[in-house]
């Protein structure tokens, strides 16, 4: 008879993980829940709010970074700016920067 190299899980062991996985995943819910719930009532008191002023401040990124990113839209539009011959180009060789580049006017 042939060895077998792992060892079956049985099916009660199997449900087992899954409900750990489900519990875990609802724990990380409701402690996010709970956070946002202190936040909240934290803000009814003045000095709860100074306190939730500067925990927001330190978790949001400096305006410097967001600032001039572009969105989806305008990346397809300088994509479609493009021509047939420059996107098998980038397609090919890679490293399209469309922060870096300008729109160029089409030539028709």
């Amino acid at each position: 008879m042939a060895k077998r190299k792992g060892k079956r899980v049985s099916p009660y062991v199997r449900q087992l993980l899954e409900e750990n996985r489900f519990f875990r995943k609802q724990f990380a819910f409701m402690q996010g829940k709970i956070e946002r719930l202190e936040l909240a009532a934290m803000t009814q008191t003045p000095q709860g709010r100074d306190y939730v002023a500067r925990t927001e401040q330190a978790q949001m990124p400096p305006m410097s970074e967001v600032k001039g990113k572009l969105t989806h839209a305008e990346i397809s539009k300088r994509w479609g700016e493009l021509s047939a011959e420059e996107q098998e180009k980038y397609m090919l060789e890679g490293g399209w920067n469309p922060e870096e580049e300008k729109p160029k006017a089409r030539a028709n």
